[in-house]
């Protein structure tokens, strides 16, 4: 037995099996074509090895068909070397050479074999990831039951869980009449993907719904996280084209809300909201207003107020730039530049 436990999980991650309890039938026949063969190593014939086997294992009734069943897998791995070509001509060689690259083949092996499993779980990871399980649970109670039942509340955990489940209940299915409201007033996690998260209300308002985006006042200066965080090209993109937005009629604005912070949240009309309970780890609460009729509505009224406070960002000058502690920031290059 090998007791090297460092070699067995060596061997092990290579798909070797070397065997835990008692030695593996590979290991066995290996072992004594090594020991037989002599230092330099002699080509043995398959008589020599098989009677080697048998003399190192004399409590076991080792066949000669066993011996070449376990042999031919060792020869295929390159683990033991064949000399000649005829039956009674062959000669069986294995030393640190033939090892060696029976070990690099099977490393090699087993690397594509893990390649292959890698690219199967991210390709599951990636669909199990873009499940929305309040959809999900939809369509399958209307599977169950043939009805058609809406959740009223569910807590959403991380910003690409909240994506989905604005995706699907707001950005998407908003139309015409409707009015979206986002705040927007804790940069830190929404940072990241914000410029993809920006499209999914703009073409919530190309398709008619009006878009009120409330934002800190922080987002102004906050040149170091934007930088980092968000592509200037792509967002300056995305400017240009919310301009060309608001020339065309489309209701879609972004204020500065200048007051206290409050808390962040998205909602459709007066029928459904999404409110940020914590900020690191992101963590939501999604209701409708069959659910909390009082705190929708509360919700939308001090938004509303502070709508009617807040700043447009596509009216601030240089000079209010410059007062927020925000000029020469990546937003007020972008936005200036637009209405020069």
């Amino acid at each position: 037995m090998i007791d090297d436990e460092s070699l067995i999980d060596a061997l092990t991650a290579l798909a070797f099996n070397v065997g835990t309890d008692q030695e593996s039938r590979s290991v066995t026949v290996l072992r004594t074509i090594l020991k037989v063969q002599g230092d330099p190593p002699i080509p043995r014939t398959f008589a020599e090895i098989y009677e080697s086997v048998v003399n190192e294992n004399p409590d076991s009734k080792l066949s000669k068909a066993w011996v070449h069943r376990v042999l031919k897998p060792l020869i295929e791995a390159k683990l033991v070397r064949v000399e000649g070509q005829s039956t009674r001509r062959k000669r069986y060689v294995a030393d640190v050479n033939t090892l060696m690259t029976g070990l690099e083949q099977l490393k090699t092996y087993r690397l594509e074999e893990i390649d292959r499993q890698i690219a199967d779980l991210q390709t599951n990871l990636d669909k199990i990831t873009k499940l929305d399980c309040g959809v999900l649970a939809q369509q399958l109670v209307s599977a169950l039951t043939g009805k058609m039942q809406t959740p009223t509340t569910r807590i959403v955990r991380g910003v690409e869980e909240l994506d989905r489940v604005l995706k699907y209940n707001v950005t998407s299915v908003a139309k015409k009449g409707d009015i979206i409201r986002a705040t927007v007033l804790w940069l830190t996690p929404l940072l990241k993907g914000g410029e993809d998260r920006m499209m999914k209300f703009i073409d919530a308002a190309n398709n008619g719904a009006e878009v009120r985006y409330l934002v800190t006042l922080d987002i102004l200066s906050a040149q170091q996280m934007l930088d980092r965080d968000m592509d200037p090209d792509k967002m300056g993109g995305i400017i240009q084209g919310i301009f060309k937005m608001r020339e065309a009629g489309l209701k879609f604005d972004v204020r500065v809300f200048p007051g206290v912070r409050t808390y962040s949240q998205v909602s459709l009309n007066n029928q459904s909201t999404a409110l940020v309970i914590t900020e690191n780890p992101l963590t939501a609460t999604w209701l409708t207003r069959e659910f909390n009729p009082d705190l929708i509505d509360n919700a939308v009224t001090s938004f509303d107020e502070h709508w009617e406070s807040a700043i447009s960002v596509f009216d601030l000058t240089a000079e209010d730039f410059a007062k927020f502690g925000a000029a020469g920031g990546t937003l007020a290059r972008l936005l200036l530049g637009e209405r020069t």
